[in-house]
């Protein structure tokens, strides 16, 4: 039972924070009213941490990694994995730097890791050669971290999508949905 199970308080680069005894310890502590339904979740950053059942084996969990190898020696090209320690073995970069990258929006070795589900809303900050600079949470991720305001990254968005790339400050933005979709359809043809 959930109220039972022990919580661990990471902070995004793995080093364990906290461990409470239970979710209501954590609701108690530090006032986190949605902790439980982060906790059922596989992307659990949230309040600036990111949280799970001290049982858990974060890196074999099933989840869905993409890896978006990003830099001129790969061309832009991509892969799913079910489990970090999946991306590991196969692209030979360290389980704790893929948590790192995932959590932080940072390359590691040229390769952005994300966690990929129905519900992603990453936004990719690409260079002129549309190589991948950052990766975002979300839309206000991006404005806070570029200065530029979110209709210009909205327009943006729709250019991208229509292959019709606009930048400002040497960057573009596109949704991350649209650039898998992008270059599935590139490699398709």
């Amino acid at each position: 039972m959930a109220n039972e199970r022990k919580v661990t308080q990471y902070d995004f680069s793995f080093n364990k924070i906290a461990e409470y005894k239970n979710v209501y310890h954590v609701l108690n502590s530090i006032n986190a009213t949605q902790i439980y339904d982060i906790l059922k979740r596989t992307d659990r950053k949230a309040y600036g941490y990111f949280w799970s059942f001290s049982d858990v084996d974060v890196m074999h969990e099933k989840r869905i990694v993409l890896a978006i190898f990003a830099d001129k020696t790969y061309e832009n090209t991509f892969a799913f994995y079910n489990s970090i320690h999946e991306a590991s073995i196969d692209t030979c970069i360290d389980e704790l730097s893929i948590f790192s990258s995932m959590m932080n929006g940072t390359l590691e070795d040229g390769i952005a890791f994300i966690e990929y589900n129905e519900t992603t809303q990453k936004v990719l900050e690409l260079n002129k050669d549309f190589f991948i600079v950052k990766v975002h949470d979300k839309l206000s991720d991006a404005v806070k971290s570029s200065g530029l305001s979110a209709n210009t990254i909205s327009y943006m968005y729709r250019k991208n999508e229509a292959l019709e790339a606009k930048f400002a400050g040497g960057s573009t933005f596109i949704k991350l949905k649209q650039y898998v979709k992008l270059f599935t359809n590139y490699y398709e043809q």
